[in-house]
């Protein structure tokens, strides 16, 4: 299970309070009464179970998180509501906005990478690694985003900031680039197509973890004005939200979704990043 609560910022499954009395607003009823209308309650909401389940979360033998969270994302697909994400997303974007600094003179066309998700992370009182987990969630949902509902601005947008990324680490009089990534970056400037998609296919596929760390000060003004645009828009579900929302539906096991996702953007999303998008779009609070 993903738990983030922190000042205010959550995205995390409500605490077990002993034995449930409902799952997703749906009444279990007693143990004598009968099961068929949660059963037909449930299937309203896309979700087929077995009787006995009913039964075991009635008595308190299993605790009907999975069945719950299965009928919260139909409703959520139904209402076509992606607030909770965006907001929280949107909290996170320009906080590292507001944290990211350039380099000191004569570097100072760079921005500062080291410490920049520590920086984030201690002023929103989380891990740092629960950023991390949340922006390669970003990333997908951006090239989801760009492949199934286009937004030119966005995309030209997007290839300002990562062009100002790729220049800063391809100037020839920079002795703090090495010769090896400077080669790399330029390589990836000479074949990136200008997609979102394919930016990220030839970062994660040429750049090591340490070097790809010094793309998100970049990366969070994309952020913002990526989320930025969802609230203004009436905050609908993305593709990928829509994708994330219909596999719990369904009961898709996490890893497999994850290994889909990682084929079809290049970007090294795990069942952990898949489920904080999840809980991001089920449980946000910001």
């Amino acid at each position: 299970m993903v738990t983030l609560e922190t000042k205010g910022i959550s995205v995390s499954r409500p605490a077990k309070e002993g034995r449930r009395k409902s799952v997703a607003n749906i009444p279990l009823g007693g143990s004598r009464e009968p099961v068929k209308p949660v059963l037909d309650a449930l299937e309203v909401r896309g979700v087929k179970v077995h009787s006995t389940t009913v039964r075991r979360i009635r008595g308190g033998f299993t605790g009907g998180t999975m069945v719950g969270e299965r009928a919260i994302a139909w409703e959520i697909i139904q209402q076509d509501d992606a607030s909770k994400k965006n907001n929280l997303y949107t909290v996170i974007a320009q906080k590292g906005l507001d944290t990211r600094r350039p380099q000191k003179p004569p570097k100072s066309y760079k921005f500062n990478a080291v410490g920049f998700v520590e920086g984030i992370a201690r002023d929103l009182n989380i891990r740092p690694q629960v950023i991390r987990r949340l922006m390669r969630a970003m990333r997908v949902d951006m090239v989801y985003a760009e492949r199934h509902e286009p937004d030119a601005d966005f995309s030209q947008k997007f290839k300002y900031i990562a062009n100002d990324f790729i220049e800063a680490y391809t100037k020839k009089d920079d002795n703090s680039t090495t010769e090896k990534k400077r080669q790399i970056m330029e390589e990836i400037r000479d074949q990136w197509t200008g997609s979102i998609e394919d930016f990220y296919r030839l970062i994660y596929s040429r750049l090591n973890v340490a070097a790809i760390g010094t793309w998100p000060p970049y990366e969070v003004e994309a952020f913002l004005e990526f989320y930025s645009k969802q609230i203004a828009s009436g905050n609908h579900l993305t593709a990928f939200d829509k994708l994330i929302l219909q596999a719990r539906n369904q009961g898709r096991a996490t890893l497999d979704l994850a290994a889909e996702v990682r084929a079809s953007t290049g970007i090294l999303v795990d069942d952990h990043n898949i489920e904080m998008h999840r809980n991001a779009l089920l449980y946000a609070k910001s």
